[in-house]
């Protein structure tokens, strides 16, 4: 296991929106758009890869579906998984009025 995902994965539970969140849930989430990261794979199309900048570095961002659906956010929520441009998963970033915003 990814040791970078398991502290991204505890850190969940420092942000006070996030307390209740079902870190396996999001860890299975996780690994499975890491494996289908590679462009040419249809199935991380569910998840809606895109090109975001976060304090002036870029990240490819995804869906975090399983943290929007247990904030009951409608549609594709405000949550998005964050990887660096070569698939290397590096957090969770909340979508603010003016951009996105890293939280874990």
């Amino acid at each position: 296991m990814n040791p970078g995902l398991e502290r991204i994965l505890k850190s969940i539970r420092g942000v006070k929106k996030l307390k209740e969140v079902d870190i396996p849930s999001v860890r299975s989430e996780v690994i499975d758009i890491t494996q289908y990261l590679n462009p040419k794979q249809d199935e991380v199309r569910s998840y809606r890869p895109h090109k975001v900048t976060v304090k002036g570095v870029d990240y490819i961002a995804c869906d975090a579906k399983s943290i929007n659906r247990q904030m009951n956010q409608r549609g594709r929520g405000d949550y998005r998984h964050l990887f660096t441009p070569q698939g290397e998963y590096v957090g969770i970033a909340v979508h603010a009025h003016k951009g996105y915003k890293k939280v874990a």
